[in-house]
């Protein structure tokens, strides 16, 4: 490109002299072509050298970032934010653990932010243990029609309570969770009152 100028300066002479300098001129300029043919091979070949080069840039680039994405590390998912956290608790009576598995509800969640907790329970029918807390918890109460022992329940919003026997009901309750082991539930609870703590599993 950079020898277009002179080569059109050229032609505009040979166009206003006589055969003997438009030979020479003539030869010049095809001295001038073969020259620009030579370096316009040499620019092909830098260009091809070029494209080349990239080619194999990108192919290393692509088996690299697989062999990235195929490591361990790379394909652990991500902790989601927005999963909840696992609830463990247990009760302690007259010096037993009992473990306890909870639903998942706005009920336990809430009543998890509060432990631990101390309750005095009254007893009640002969099947159970109450106590009536100091603030409302979160509930959806339904009729859960068949309780077992074992069973803890919240009724109304405020009332926890704790079921050592097994027996139909029509009352609606909300379900906190169900003591996993209750062989010995009655017998560590007593004919009366009992002290129950609920704690979080450490």
């Amino acid at each position: 490109m950079c020898f277009m100028p002179f080569l059109h300066l050229v032609k505009k002479v040979c166009m206003n002299q006589n055969n003997v300098l438009n030979k020479l001129i003539a030869a010049v300029t095809g001295l001038l072509m073969c020259t620009l043919t030579a370096c316009g091979n040499d620019i092909d070949q830098t260009v091809t050298e070029t494209e080349t080069s990239l080619i194999e840039t990108s192919n290393r680039f692509v088996l690299e970032t697989e062999m990235v994405l195929l490591t361990p590390e790379a394909t652990t998912p991500m902790e989601d934010p927005e999963i909840k956290e696992a609830y463990e608790m247990q009760l302690s009576i007259n010096g037993k653990i009992f473990s306890v598995t909870l639903e998942d509800n706005d009920t336990v969640q809430a009543l998890y932010n509060l432990l631990p907790l101390t309750l005095e329970m009254s007893e009640l029918n002969g099947n159970e243990k109450y106590f009536y807390l100091d603030t409302s918890l979160p509930c959806t109460p339904e009729r859960v029609r068949n309780i077992y022992a074992g069973d803890i329940m919240l009724y109304g919003d405020s009332c926890i309570v704790l079921f050592y026997d097994s027996f139909s009901t029509p009352y609606s309750y909300t379900r906190i969770g169900h003591i996993e082991d209750a062989s010995e539930l009655l017998d560590a609870l007593g004919d009366n009152s009992a002290t129950v703590i609920f704690s979080i599993v450490q």
